[in-house]
């Protein structure tokens, strides 16, 4: 992490800004905070720069809303592809336009996996979870310890067993750990880390923890993954859309995960569910508490 903490003189700085591209678009942030992660990213082997449009990820926060961007991006490709970045989008809410700020870290695994949704409990505003989109609460499985303290979890129905061959007592002590500060998502061939508000990329200390997140947990994600398959999947019998060759082959071989467990099912999104709260709920326990606290006084 040196590169972002190495002082910087103002000569580097205007040079810096003289040679940049003006004709392209520049990722967010001041002359020296964008100076830092350029050398950053060219000490690393990744590639800086900001992107607009949509992401081609499947996370479930890539296909909201519109006017999507990636605003800071450090990307590297190869065999230890890693992607990290801020990406935005608005969304309406009511008859208001609300842009939407999320950081992330995309990991690519080698097996297509079920649906897993880890949302971290130590986020949460007045206890909703800050993730765009919910999910149907008969969803939500109970792991060992008191892993639940740290994150709700989230599994397709019948992939109990899945989830926690995957997630091991082990890999649980690394998510609360390295990992309780951000929400997890495992879907098809990935792994996503979401941060609502997003990161701030040029902080040495920010970006230390992110790397300690990604050689510890998304180390270990990736060996407990690397021989999974879907026992659910009848290499017998293809799935709809499957070429021509694969019925014969193996679960391994075929690396996929039956439509049941590919997807979760969506439920009210958290903002909502806040919403009808403060709405509703707190009207309501405001009534309640006012009408005991007049009949004790009567009663006393």
């Amino acid at each position: 992490m040196s590169a972002l903490d190495v002082p910087l003189d103002d000569g580097e700085i205007l040079n810096f800004v003289e040679n940049l591209d003006h004709s392209s678009l520049q990722p967010e942030g001041t002359p020296e905070q964008r100076l830092r992660l350029s050398r950053f990213a060219a000490a690393n082997g990744f590639e800086f720069a900001a992107h607009e449009g949509a992401v081609g990820y499947p996370g479930m926060i890539f296909g909201l809303g519109f006017d999507r961007a990636v605003s800071q991006h450090l990307v590297r490709s190869g065999e230890q592809f890693l992607d990290i970045g801020n990406y935005e989008y608005t969304a309406r809410v009511g008859a208001d336009a609300v842009r939407y700020r999320y950081g992330f870290v995309a990991i690519h695994l080698e097996r297509r996996m079920p649906h897993l949704v880890l949302d971290s409990n130590t986020n949460n505003f007045l206890g909703a979870s800050q993730l765009p989109v919910g999910f149907a609460s008969k969803q939500r499985i109970s792991l060992e310890g008191n892993f639940d303290e740290y994150f709700a979890m989230y599994c397709p129905k019948g992939y109990e067993p899945d989830a926690l061959y995957v997630f091991t007592p082990d890999l649980m002590a690394l998510m609360i750990d390295e990992a309780v500060i951000a929400d997890a998502e495992v879907v098809d061939d990935w792994m996503f880390l979401y941060r609502f508000g997003g990161f701030d990329l040029s902080d040495p200390a920010t970006m230390a923890m992110l790397f300690r997140i990604i050689d510890t947990v998304g180390a270990k994600m990736l060996t407990r993954t690397d021989r999974y398959s879907d026992s659910r999947l009848d290499p017998a019998v293809p799935l709809e859309g499957e070429p021509v060759g694969l019925p014969g082959a193996s679960r391994m071989a075929a690396n996929r995960v039956t439509p049941a467990g590919a997807r979760l099912q969506r439920g009210m999104a958290p903002v909502l569910k806040l919403a009808v709260w403060l709405i509703i709920g707190l009207p309501v326990t405001y009534f309640i508490v006012v009408t005991v606290v007049a009949f004790l006084r009567y009663d006393g």
